[in-house]
């Protein structure tokens, strides 16, 4: 079975002007949470070299980079609220949509105007035209809990590559039963930790760039605390970053790399959730934030959330069935071979799911 599918676009996301940093928010606060890794899991070293070694993770897996973190959030944010397209270069060049299989999807263009973002760019930031935006969300390092150093597996034989839109059949899909052609959607991987893939060892590609790598990765069990501080975020805002933290019951994220492999699996808990009344802590209010923990923050995110989790839509029911934990079965995940696409140059993705999962 291939190991990734698509969530479908559904509807933009409302473009505005953001709140602006020169003026003070009216609300802020602090999210903590715990992260338990639930299978294999890599963000690699920034100064790693390809052929010199297994590739390890960054301080021996002592922490995640709040860049990852924040990566990981705001691509779950895009697919629930319909964000902006903003970092596929194989849909936009330079703003322009340049994909010649499928028709552009409206509304989705890359924000280009500081004073109308989407809502992932307000929350997450943007740099429109030269312009830059910074956001309203900081996720900080999440740190390793006990034990001190992490237990490392592996190594593992991974492909490490580009998204191969131009391959059509499996990226677009008619739409109304017409010729016209419509992009699938965002691509999101299945969870498959039990079932490491590896491919073949490395070797270099017709075009000279190695494309299989070996890497080892922290292994399962190992927990990290994390923070998110955020502040100017409005209600929608603000329950979007709680669901994209803490999904569902029976969904996990997917953070790092080896992800078609089965890689990155990862759960997320709160600890506590504050909210701060910035205008009432200036005014030195004793009662300007609010805190719960455990089982009450968990309730609270739960009824922040519930309109998130009460939606049936096409978008919200793909996401649920790609992020489950358990992932779905399959006998053998994989990607098509080359002489696979050879022979069924037209075949969907459905076709090949039917023939191999």
């Amino acid at each position: 079975m291939n190991p990734y599918d698509f969530v479908p676009l559904g509807r933009p996301s409302p473009r505005k002007q953001p709140p602006g940093h020169d003026r003070l928010a009216r609300t802020g606060g602090v999210i903590r949470a715990r992260l338990k890794t639930l299978g294999p899991f890599l963000i690699a070293e920034q100064d790693y070299a390809v052929g010199q070694g297994a590739i390890r993770p960054v301080k021996q897996g002592a922490i995640i980079p709040g860049s990852s973190l924040k990566g990981m959030l705001r691509a779950v944010a895009e697919m629930v609220a319909g964000g902006c397209i903003s970092a596929s270069s194989s849909l936009y060049s330079h703003g322009r949509y340049q994909y010649r299989h499928a028709k552009e999807p409206t509304g989705f263009a890359p924000c280009d105007d500081i004073d109308e973002l989407c809502i992932t760019c307000r929350m997450f930031g943007a740099l429109p035209q030269g312009s830059a935006w910074k956001g309203l969300v900081a996720p900080g390092e999440g740190r390793l809990c006990e034990p001190d150093r992490a237990s490392i597996v592996g190594p593992y034989h991974i492909i490490v590559g580009q998204p191969k839109p131009d391959h059509h059949a499996f990226y677009v899909e008619r739409t109304n039963n017409s010729t016209d052609k419509t992009i699938r959607g965002r691509k999101a991987y299945y969870h498959h930790p039990d079932q490491i893939t590896e491919s073949t060892p490395a070797r270099k590609a017709s075009f000279g760039a190695r494309q299989t790598i070996q890497v080892r990765a922290v292994d399962r069990g190992h927990v990290y605390q994390l923070s998110v501080h955020h502040q100017g975020l409005d209600e929608a805002e603000y329950a979007l970053l709680l669901y994209a933290m803490f999904l569902e019951p029976g969904l996990a994220h997917k953070l790092g790399w080896g992800k078609p492999h089965g890689l990155g699996s990862v759960a997320i808990e709160p600890l506590s959730v504050e909210q701060t009344d910035l205008l009432a802590r200036y005014r030195g209010s004793a009662r300007a934030t609010e805190r719960c923990e455990g089982a009450a923050a968990a309730e609270y995110i739960a009824q922040l959330t519930q309109g998130m989790r009460d939606d049936h839509s096409e978008r919200m029911a793909a996401l649920r069935r790609l992020l489950a934990f358990p992932g779905a079965q399959s006998e053998r995940w994989s990607y098509p071979s080359n002489r696979w696409f050879q022979d069924n140059p037209a075949a969907s993705l459905e076709e090949f799911n039917d023939r191999h999962g």
